[in-house]
């Protein structure tokens, strides 16, 4: 069977989720048309309490009810919060291994450096989880190529350590695939927005013609890369120029200040994993 026969056998979102994205596309959607949605789903109901009541968001006090959550949080947090809870069971990210934990931490790592980015550029509040979730997914890929080639992916991570390997081009010699494509079946697969592919085809779609969420988790990428954080599949182009700052609307000052406050960030991230598992 292919990579893509076997990505097309993935298990499907939620019907929860599913309807929750619908309703995100939809400017006449309410709160309540949220609530009705959620408050039918006791499992997802769980995840997102746990969720709004972890370090991550550090509430001055204990959220117990789902309507008091969207007031605090704002429907776009709660229906990331959702689609984040789906990717870890979808995808089973919560396996134990040490290049799944590795993997992990990188895709957490470009999530929250993503956010910080957004943050500091002044993009709008209401929008800043979406920065976290397409971190999420930039390499959704690569994990999937991992979880249908263990041995063989590890095999070539292995070797991936050094300034001359291109890990998608080698991916796509052995595979006929790489994690972007991969990642781009994912998402269509998942009937996710059309935007998310170019998060997954990030490397080849980043520039001045890209949105900023693209250009954010681009260089989000590069700057987790550079300072070794989980997986780090190659060395290649880690480098961020003033060009790159430059499409972020950054100074290198400000990359330095992001750069203090990863640690931080990724550790509350860390409830991602647990509390969506």
């Amino acid at each position: 069977m292919s990579i893509a026969e076997r990505v097309s056998s993935l298990p499907a979102l939620s019907p929860s989720v599913m309807k929750i994205l619908d309703l995100s596309n939809d400017v006449t959607a309410s709160p309540k048309d949220l609530m009705n949605i959620i408050k039918l789903d006791p499992v997802l109901t769980g995840k997102i309490l746990n969720l709004v009541n972890s370090t991550y968001f550090s509430m001055p006090q204990r959220i117990s009810s789902l309507n008091r959550a969207l007031i605090l949080l704002g429907f776009n947090t709660i229906k990331n919060i959702a689609l984040s809870s789906a990717l870890v069971e979808a995808t089973g990210l919560q396996r134990k291994s040490p290049e799944y934990d590795a993997l992990w931490q990188h895709l957490l790592g470009v999530g929250v450096t993503s956010k910080l980015i957004a943050i500091k550029a002044q993009q709008p509040r209401n929008l800043l989880e979406e920065y976290f979730i397409a971190g999420l997914l930039h390499d959704i890929g690569d994990f999937m190529l991992l979880s249908l080639e263990y041995k063989k992916t590890v095999t070539l991570l292995k070797e991936s350590q050094n300034e001359d390997f291109d890990f998608i081009r080698v991916c796509q010699d052995n595979f006929m695939f790489n994690g972007p494509g991969i990642g781009a079946l994912i998402i269509s697969h998942w009937r996710l927005p059309d935007s998310f592919k170019d998060i997954a085809l990030h490397r080849e779609r980043f520039g001045e013609n890209s949105s900023f969420v693209v250009n954010a988790v681009h260089i989000a990428d590069k700057l987790i890369r550079s300072l070794g954080i989980g997986l780090v599949t190659d060395l290649k182009g880690i480098e961020i120029s003033e060009n790159d700052l430059k499409l972020i609307d950054l100074s290198a000052d400000d990359l330095s200040e992001i750069k203090t406050q990863i640690p931080e960030a990724l550790e509350k991230a860390q409830v991602f994993l647990k509390d969506c598992s």
